[in-house]
């Protein structure tokens, strides 16, 4: 792999990472107007949070094997994938069990990309 494809691998995991933090805020800085616009419950705007990390947690290790058995890249950029189906689906959503759908979609997706573009730099530069 030349260095320019390298440090390109890099930056897509880097731009990976971060867009799956800054996506997280973004479900935590809107969910007033979420009550507002969809009448949500306050146990549905629980359920908008604290389902992405309960699919993180359970599926993180699951993922990382996965991408150790079919390849890296290919589970990494099935994860990319998701991501922006659950982010778009997210936006577009009509209800509070929509929202609550996308972002189950989003922990899988995270439970995808965060192992698996560790790994990929471990492979990358493996000095």
């Amino acid at each position: 792999m030349t260095p320019i494809r390298k440090w390109l691998a890099v930056l897509g995991a880097a731009m990976g990472s971060m867009a799956m933090g800054l996506s997280f805020s973004l479900i935590n800085t809107n969910l007033e107007t979420i009550h507002q616009d969809f009448g949500a419950s306050l146990v549905q705007l629980q359920w908008m949070i604290n389902i992405y990390g309960i699919f993180i947690a359970s599926l993180l290790v699951t993922m990382g094997r996965l991408g150790d058995i079919f390849g890296r890249k290919k589970v990494y950029l099935i994860g990319n994938l998701l991501f922006g189906i659950a982010m778009l689906g997210a936006g577009l959503a009509t209800s509070p069990a929509m929202i609550i759908g996308f972002q189950a979609l989003y922990g899988i997706s995270g439970a995808i990309l965060l192992p698996l573009s560790q790994a990929m730099l471990v492979d990358i530069f493996p000095e």
